[in-house]
């Protein structure tokens, strides 16, 4: 079995997955908890996901990481101690799985980028937009060639309400709402849904640039906001969470 995790800015996610014949695999066990600042803390949570493991044979263990060397060293001590396994970490390389990398110096592409864009481009093997709603928001392009021509970032709904609020004491109480399209009538529901419509307006913008997106393409939307998202684009996407995920086994066979 294999044992999946990816390590974002502000969750971890991991599942351990059962290989079986040719490409299929089956997930016997996944999750997600939101990374603590500081190292005791995040060894707490992560010795709660190995004894959730406990007794399960892993043979592998594939990374995406983008919070450090710290963090990776943290999470090799885990995976030796457990079950003596050095963890394989994916990197952004010029070419995989079809895809070119679009960046002039493609290992400055960001890790999960770079496999939430191979995963979609698997998926679909067509032009793509990948759209990944995460602590920032990622959109890039992939042509129907595998060509990644680029791709853009802006601060995901956290990180806008953050700054928002990092400059009102008065707003700070007000922090957690859910999100919707309609004018707020509250100063929570103004922040909350006025955030959201800046994601959802940049997505219609790209969604008309008909300079950079063919007809057809097929847009994949990820992300651990991916599904406040997704239901606010009215064009035919396809949802797909765990594209980060989905992209390890590509970048490392």
């Amino acid at each position: 079995m294999k044992l999946e995790l990816d390590a974002g800015n502000t969750r971890v996610k991991w599942r351990l997955v059962e290989e079986l014949a040719g490409p299929a695999s089956t997930i016997i066990a996944s999750g997600a908890f939101v990374m603590a600042e500081n190292s005791a803390a995040w060894n707490l949570r992560f010795c709660d996901v190995l004894g959730q493991l406990q007794g399960s044979t892993v043979k592998k263990i594939l990374v995406s990481n983008v919070r450090g060397d710290g963090f990776k060293s943290c999470i090799t001590a885990h995976a030796q101690s457990a079950w003596g396994l050095v963890p394989e970490f994916a990197v952004s390389v010029p070419y995989c799985a079809g895809v070119t990398n679009g960046y002039i110096e493609p290992e400055k592409l960001g890790v999960d980028r770079w496999l939430a864009i191979l995963a979609a481009y698997d998926l679909v093997r067509s032009d793509c937009c990948i759209l990944n709603c995460g602590t920032t928001v990622t959109f890039d392009i992939v042509r129907n060639s595998g060509k990644h021509i680029g791709g853009y970032i802006m601060p995901g709904l956290r990180l806008m309400k953050d700054s928002l609020l990092a400059k009102s004491e008065a707003l700070k109480s007000r922090l957690e709402h859910s999100h919707d399209s309609l004018p707020g009538c509250d100063t929570a529901s103004a922040i909350n849904n006025g955030i959201l419509m800046a994601i959802v307006g940049f997505a219609t913008s790209m969604q008309s640039r008909t300079d950079l997106l063919s007809t057809d393409s097929v847009w994949v939307i990820s992300g651990g906001d991916g599904e406040i998202v997704h239901p606010h684009l009215h064009w035919d996407t396809h949802l797909s969470p765990s594209l980060v995920l989905d992209g390890l086994r590509l970048a490392i066979p």
